[in-house]
């Protein structure tokens, strides 16, 4: 994800404000707050996310879940993001625009200027609507942040990539709602 600048923090914004927007700058809205995505993502970031697509998706083949990217959520009417990578469980909550509801998992990549967003504002607000596990990734820090949110509680783990780790155990790591079917090798990510 790129640079999110908050405008006209004056100002709430909804979807149908966000429907009528005819720039070509990508939106997100948080509590109603308009944020531009612009510049677009670095290579790195674009490298990273089609690294975890190409995985994700080779799981994914044949099962009802769906795997998107950079494509509208409307959490509510007020919250509506464009999250990196996430996957939909929900057939009702596809439509042939957006998302509507909240994803099942979500990856947002880290850039130096969404960090403090991706990590605390974007993690409230996927844990507030319903996600059911959210990854930041760190291509800088080369490591994965993992949230799996359960009724009253939120499980944290934060895997490290370790490029001299020979039996590659300590490079891998789970995606929590698919139990341990779903196995992402972080060599395969950041290499």
């Amino acid at each position: 994800m790129a640079a999110l600048k908050a405008i006209k923090k004056e100002e709430k914004y909804s979807y149908s404000d966000y429907k009528e927007w005819n720039d070509s700058e990508d939106w997100e809205i948080i509590d109603g707050t308009a944020y531009s995505m612009s510049p677009s993502p670095s290579t790195k970031h674009q490298r990273i996310g089609k690294k975890l697509i190409y995985e994700i998706e080779k799981y994914l083949k044949g099962k009802t879940c769906e795997l998107f990217y950079e494509l509208d959520v409307i959490l509510s009417e007020k919250d509506i993001v464009k999250p990196d990578i996430f996957i939909v469980c929900d057939k009702n909550k596809v439509s042939d625009e957006n998302i509507k509801g909240a994803p099942d998992f979500v990856v947002e990549i880290l850039s130096p200027s969404t960090s403090k967003r991706d990590k605390k504002i974007k993690l409230e607000l996927y844990r507030k609507f319903g996600v059911k596990e959210y990854w930041i990734v760190d291509s800088s820090n080369l490591l994965i942040e993992t949230y799996i949110f359960k009724q009253n509680e939120i499980i944290t783990e934060t895997y490290y990539y370790d490029e001299d780790d020979e039996d590659n155990e300590d490079n891998i790591v789970e995606v929590g709602i698919f139990g341990s079917e779903l196995k992402i090798d972080m060599k395969e990510i950041f290499s």
